[in-house]
């Protein structure tokens, strides 16, 4: 099994070391592949991304759904249309030889 991160796609941080979840994986998915997390995996990036406004505020707009959609500078009251289920395309397969983990980010 491979020990993978699983990040979201943002404009502003690429592999947000903030919002990630740790999976494991028979094998490694590639560039364009679906890759369906479950909705205790998404639960657990939504929380992380909550933790912090300013974290938050950089999968805007794109993350931000009903009453929010569009927003391009989500407040406290606009978290909770934050959520990353449309995030199934792998963008970016990343090994790096020092770490246990492979990283993905998802779109």
């Amino acid at each position: 099994m491979y020990k993978i991160k699983v990040h979201i796609k943002n404009d502003n941080d690429f592999l947000d070391s903030n919002v990630f979840v740790e999976i494991e994986l028979p094998a490694v998915p590639r560039k364009g592949e679906i890759l369906y997390l479950n909705e205790e995996q998404q639960e657990i990036l939504k929380n992380k991304a909550k933790l912090n406004l300013e974290i938050a505020q950089n999968y805007a707009p794109k993350w931000f759904y009903g009453a929010s959609s569009g927003c391009e500078n989500p407040k406290e009251k606009n978290l909770k249309d934050l959520g990353f289920g449309d995030a199934i395309f792998v963008d970016s397969v990343v090994f790096s030889g020092d770490s246990e983990f492979i990283q993905i980010e998802l779109e």
